[in-house]
C-alpha cells in the first residue's frame, strides 16, 4: 500500500511537471525555432549548415539544437531539391556538384541529390 502511495505521488509530480513545464527550456523559444527550422527547411531547401546559421539570428545555439533535433528534415531530399532547382536553370551537374558543396551539404548528400536528379519529380 505504501508503494502504491509512492507511485501516486510520482506520477502527480511528474504530471505537474509536464504541465507546468518546470524544469524544461524555454518551451516557446524551442517550439519558435523549431517552427521556424521545418519552415526554412521546406522553403529554402537549406543544409543543415545554412540553416544553423539562419536560425542563429533569432535563437540560442540550444534551443537550435533542440529545434534541429527535434525537427524532421531530410537534408539529401533538400540537397535534391536544391540540385533540381539549379538544374532547371541549365547548370551543369558538377557546377551544381560544386554550388551545393559551398552552400554548405555534406558530400554524401550532395552525391545522393546528383545520383537521383533524373528520378526528382516535382
Amino acid at each position: 500500500m505504501k508503494n502504491l502511495k509512492l507511485i501516486f505521488v510520482l506520477i502527480v509530480f511528474i504530471g505537474i511537471l509536464l504541465i507546468y513545464g518546470i524544469g524544461s527550456k524555454n518551451n516557446s523559444e524551442v517550439t519558435s525555432a523549431l517552427d521556424k527550422a521545418t519552415y526554412y527547411s521546406r522553403t529554402m531547401y537549406l543544409s543543415k549548415e545554412d540553416l544553423f546559421d539562419e536560425l542563429n539570428d533569432e535563437f540560442t545555439d540550444d534551443e537550435i539544437q533542440d529545434a534541429m533535433d527535434n525537427a524532421v528534415i531530410s537534408y539529401k531530399t533538400n540537397a535534391l531539391r536544391k540540385a533540381y532547382d539549379y538544374y532547371r536553370m541549365d547548370v551543369f551537374e558538377y557546377d551544381i556538384y560544386d554550388e551545393l558543396i559551398n552552400e554548405g551539404f555534406t558530400v554524401e548528400e550532395v552525391n545522393y541529390a546528383i545520383e537521383h536528379l533524373d528520378e526528382f519529380d516535382n
